[in-house]
C-alpha cells in the first residue's frame, strides 16, 4: 500500500508537469524536456557498453521518496520528500527562479488535490527548502535543487485482538 502512495503522487505531479519543460545539460541550446520522474532515487549510471545504455541526462528530475513515518493510536502518517533538480545554462537568477517555480508547482498541485486515491490525505504543514543544509541558499550553479516535504495520513492497520482481550474489552455478548 505504501508504494501506491508514491505512485499516486507521481501520477499527480507528472500530469501537472506534462506541458512544462526545462533545460537539458550539455545539449544544444533550445533542448528542453519535461521532468523525469523517479521513485526512491535516480537510477545508477549505466556503462556505455551496457545494451540498455542510453545517452541521457538525469536533469530535470522529480524524485518521490519515503522519508519517515509514524503510527499512533489515532493515525498512521507517512512523510515523503519530493526532491527536484534542474539545470540552467543561464545565470544564477534564472537557476533560482526555475527551481523555485518547479517546487512551487509541486506545492500547488499537492495543496489543490490534498487527497490521493481516496485514501491518502495530506496533513499540513507542507514544508519546502532550497539549497544545501549548511548554506541555506547555496546552489551548485548550473545545477539547482529543492525539496518539498509532505505528510500523508495513510490507512492504519486493524489490530486483531486475542479472544480473551476482546471479551475483556467488549464483553462476551452471551448471557449466561
Amino acid at each position: 500500500m505504501s508504494f501506491l502512495l508514491l505512485k499516486e503522487l507521481e501520477k499527480l505531479l507528472e500530469s501537472g508537469f506534462s506541458k512544462t519543460v526545462f533545460r537539458v545539460p550539455e545539449k544544444e541550446p533550445g533542448d528542453y524536456i519535461p521532468p523525469q520522474f523517479f521513485i526512491g532515487a535516480i537510477p545508477p549510471k549505466r556503462k556505455k557498453n551496457d545494451p540498455d545504455y542510453q545517452e541521457q541526462s538525469d536533469f530535470p528530475f522529480i524524485v518521490n521518496r519515503f522519508w519517515d513515518g509514524e503510527d499512533t493510536e489515532d493515525d498512521s502518517l507517512a512523510v515523503i520528500r519530493t526532491i527536484c533538480g534542474i539545470y540552467t545554462a543561464g545565470n544564477v537568477t534564472s537557476g533560482e527562479q526555475d527551481i523555485i517555480n518547479m517546487v512551487f508547482r509541486c506545492r500547488r498541485l499537492i495543496l489543490e488535490k490534498a487527497m490521493l486515491d481516496d485514501r491518502y490525505e495530506l496533513v499540513l504543514p507542507l514544508k519546502w527548502s532550497f539549497g544545501d543544509v549548511d548554506d541555506r541558499h547555496g546552489q551548485p550553479h548550473p545545477f539547482y535543487g529543492g525539496v518539498l516535504v509532505s505528510r500523508w495520513r495513510i490507512p492504519g492497520v486493524e489490530r486483531i485482538l486475542q479472544p480473551e482481550k476482546e471479551i475483556e474489552i467488549y464483553g462476551s455478548g452471551i448471557k449466561e
